[in-house]
């Protein structure tokens, strides 16, 4: 599961049944980056060959899994949403380079990868809900779609409203890095499995996000998020 979208052509049909469910332009800004206050520190980030910052911590969720498994509630789905939900509540995970332009979405979807046939993997990219019951069914629905589809969807791999995820859910893991495009700025999200340390459940969570786009005060703020929502699950 641990893998990215890398730009595919994707078909018509497939295009044209995400973009239905999806936001045009209308759904977007384009930012004056003449007086964004990020204006500068764009700047000088962007100038880089690689400025992408990369952090992983670990994610108290003590309790999560006898909660899910008492509600009868699936991890992966529920991980996928709490990520989503955090992340579209801070508007440095909603923007986005876009040629010259930066833009900031109203709202991103998740995009990630599940198991496939002969031990490889497939991509998902269920339309984001905040309602988290509704999101659920949806993504669990979907992913059994991408699980037995024939082909590789590429869904997703066209689009910058999205926030890339995947789970390396084998090993507990302190560091992870993300292939990259130049200039892409979606950012990346993973995380591994939830291990016992010194009385508590902790979750390894990574994120990977462009530098001039946001700092670490943000993904600060994202990790703790994440980590309520699921806390009040357990």
């Amino acid at each position: 599961m641990l893998a990215h979208h890398a730009g595919f052509r994707i078909s018509r049909a497939m295009r044209d049944r995400s973009d239905a469910a999806w936001p045009r332009k209308g759904n977007m800004q384009v930012i004056d980056q003449e007086t964004w206050v990020r204006r500068d520190h764009y700047r000088i980030y962007g100038a880089l060959d690689y400025p992408y910052f990369n952090l992983t911590v670990e994610l108290d969720v003590t309790g999560l899994l006898p909660a899910l498994k008492d509600a009868g509630q699936p991890v992966f789905p529920t991980l996928v949403h709490a990520a989503s939900q955090a992340a579209n509540e801070i508007p440095e995970f909603r923007t986005r380079i876009r040629g010259e332009q930066v833009i900031l979405h109203e709202a991103v979807a998740p995009s990630f990868t599940v198991p496939w046939k002969d031990g490889l993997f497939n991509f998902c990219a269920p339309d984001y809900d905040p309602d988290r019951e509704r999101f659920l069914e949806r993504c669990i629905q979907d992913i059994a779609r991408a699980e037995a589809a024939e082909a590789i969807a590429q869904v997703g791999a066209y689009r910058d409203d999205v926030l890339y995820m995947t789970c390396f859910p084998w090993r507990a893991f302190t560091g992870m890095t993300h292939p990259t495009r130049a200039n892409d700025s979606i950012p990346r999200i993973a995380w591994g499995q939830i291990v016992a340390k010194d009385g508590r459940d902790v979750l390894p969570f990574n994120l990977q996000m462009h530098h001039g786009l946001a700092d670490g005060v943000h993904a600060a703020r994202f990790f703790s998020r994440v980590e309520a929502l699921l806390g009040t699950m357990s």
